[in-house]
């Protein structure tokens, strides 16, 4: 939703799905209370919002029973979001919550939610540059999914996921929209999100598909997010992965 109105496409959605419960996710200056309001016109509502995204991110995580197999964490900070999409649909898939770590600090909300969960893994999600050896430390981390780039990460945790899969998600690794809302869906579908640049669809991202021969392949987002060109060059590729 934007801040202040809901948008028609998202109204038409809610009429569509007739939920009986709507969570927003964030404060009052994320999802103002005037949306709040129009929310309530469709169902149930309920807020989980914190101080800030930090905050907020750790009451979602809360929300999971104590003693988790595993917990993800991804950096927070503003052109970082990428890890956390991929990552999203992985955590979707397994259940598991997904917690935001500053860029110099694990603070007070995160480390709250990581004592809740009291998880037998915790895996950061991105490289060195986004979360740093001095914070994987901090955070008692087993273990790190990254490659040299957010493609690259984005590979290293569909790696996960066991080949064939029934299918794949594709979406911009720079818009980060798409993939967000894509994330909870390709949890439910226990599917892989991969991301590719805007024009065309990295290397080592077109390996990988081959590797996970997707029975199905969708690309999320319209054609000035990802361009027709990368729709073209997944279907060149499509029927020899599909076996």
């Amino acid at each position: 939703t934007k801040p202040n109105v809901l948008h028609p496409a998202t109204i038409k959605a809610l009429e569509d799905l007739d939920p009986q419960q709507i969570v927003i996710l964030g404060g009052d200056a994320a999802v103002t209370p005037a949306v709040e309001t129009a929310l309530s016109r469709h169902g149930k509502v309920e807020r989980i919002g914190g101080a800030d995204r930090y905050d907020t991110a750790s009451r979602v995580a809360k929300l999971y029973p104590r003693n988790a197999p595993v917990v993800y964490v991804a950096s927070g900070a503003d052109g970082k979001f990428a890890d956390a999409l991929s990552g999203g649909a992985l955590a979707g898939s397994q259940g598991a919550p997904v917690v935001l770590v500053r860029p110099d600090r694990v603070d007070e909300f995160t480390q709250a939610a990581l004592d809740h969960l009291n998880a037998d893994e915790v895996i950061v999600l991105g490289g060195e540059k986004t979360i740093s050896p001095s914070l994987f430390d901090a955070l008692g981390a087993d273990r790190r999914l990254a490659g040299p780039t957010r493609y690259g990460t984005s590979v290293a945790i569909s790696e996960e996921f066991a080949a064939p899969v029934d299918g794949t998600l594709v979406a911009s690794g720079t818009a980060w929209p798409d993939a967000l809302a894509g994330s909870a869906l390709a949890g439910l579908l226990d599917q892989p999100l991969l991301l590719s640049k805007t024009n065309d669809v990295p290397d080592n991202v077109m390996e990988r598909l081959d590797i996970l021969s997707p029975g199905k392949v969708g690309v999320l987002g319209g054609k000035m997010t990802l361009t027709q060109a990368v729709e073209d060059e997944l279907n060149a590729s499509y029927p020899e992965w599909s076996r």
